[in-house]
């Protein structure tokens, strides 16, 4: 009896273990994961384009990952005339995320608005502060965009760089 007590002992420990080497990083935690992983599902482009009904602004032709997202306002995630694409790529030193939307009734609205650049009529900021903005948001007539840099968790992205890169969308045509 005592063996088996033994046994199952070792068995909970090892189980207990495990967890910590399944993605092969110990300790991982989903908080480690690129920003685009945690905003999407991560697969080609051409799988993407083949589930969204809209046709995207790519940043750039060298984007790093793409991934489905769901739809604008987590409402209705199923239907593809509400999903959207996401792009992530290097400008400038920086790892940012592109994600875009059509809007199907969604907006910014409810985010502070900040000075629009450019040709895009809208800006708002989407998550932190006015003084320490960690995303920038705009549409067009039809769809939504949000430009975030992937930093670490906590701490702040360059506010300069981030509205440079909105600038430098906007002047490849991300607002038309």
């Amino acid at each position: 009896m005592r063996f088996v007590r033994s046994a199952a002992i070792v068995a909970a420990l090892l189980c207990l273990s495990v967890p910590a080497f399944a993605e092969g990083v110990p300790g991982f935690t989903p908080e480690d994961k690129p920003l685009i992983e945690q905003r999407g599902l991560p697969m080609s482009e051409q799988e993407a384009m083949e589930r969204i009904t809209f046709h995207p602004f790519v940043p750039t032709p060298n984007y790093a990952e793409v991934a489905l997202l769901p739809a604008l306002h987590g409402d209705d995630k199923d239907n593809p005339e509400n999903r959207g694409i996401g792009y992530e790529y290097v400008s400038g030193g920086q790892a940012y995320i592109l994600r875009e939307w059509p809007l199907a009734g969604a907006s910014f609205d409810k985010y502070p608005p900040i000075p629009p650049t450019g040709s895009c009529t809208t800006g708002h900021f989407t998550e932190g502060t006015e003084r320490h903005m960690r995303a920038i948001a705009w549409t067009t007539a039809t769809l939504g965009f949000a430009l975030q840099p992937d930093v670490p968790q906590g701490s702040n992205p360059n506010l300069t760089e981030l509205r440079k890169e909105w600038s430098r969308l906007v002047k490849r045509g991300a607002c038309r």
